[in-house]
């Protein structure tokens, strides 16, 4: 019981620092926003991209994302222009670009740090497909800023 326990701490201890990994790209859940408008930003100063261990990445764009809607745990905040999914195979590269952005939570420090957003067909939710795990915390002030 006492392994569990430390080894339940140490893992959460490393996600919320940025040395496990993101999930993978295929998990998603559908989150009910309230749609909002605020002066609340986040600035990318480069693009960023995440490549994960089954061929897939995902990358942000640089410039300037919009807070949009909030729920209960986050902030949503639109890109400046389309994310880019991208799957590498073989015979080179598949590019699916993405009406999104990246959601931040309102708490610093929880589990699952951010997550990139992809704007649903609904007008009440969005859909996480991609977890951006603690790489992307740890990037704060180097590549990318909160304006608020």
């Amino acid at each position: 019981m006492r392994f569990i326990i430390i080894s339940a701490l140490v893992t959460l201890a490393c996600t919320s620092c940025g040395y496990l990994p993101a999930s993978s790209p295929e998990r998603h859940d559908v989150r009910n926003v309230t749609f909002s408008r605020s002066s609340r930003t986040i600035t990318f100063n480069q693009d960023m991209c995440f490549s994960y261990p089954n061929s897939k990445a995902l990358c942000l764009p640089k410039g300037t994302y919009k807070h949009v809607a909030t729920d209960d745990t986050y902030y949503y905040f639109k890109s400046p222009s389309y994310l880019q999914y991208v799957t590498l195979n073989p015979s080179g590269h598949d590019k699916s670009n993405i009406s999104g952005g990246v959601s931040i939570p309102k708490q610093k420090f929880i589990v699952q740090p951010a997550a990139a957003y992809m704007d649903s067909n609904s007008d009440e939710k969005l859909v996480i497909f991609n977890m951006l795990g603690g790489e992307f915390t740890v990037r704060e002030g180097e590549e990318w800023k909160r304006d608020y």
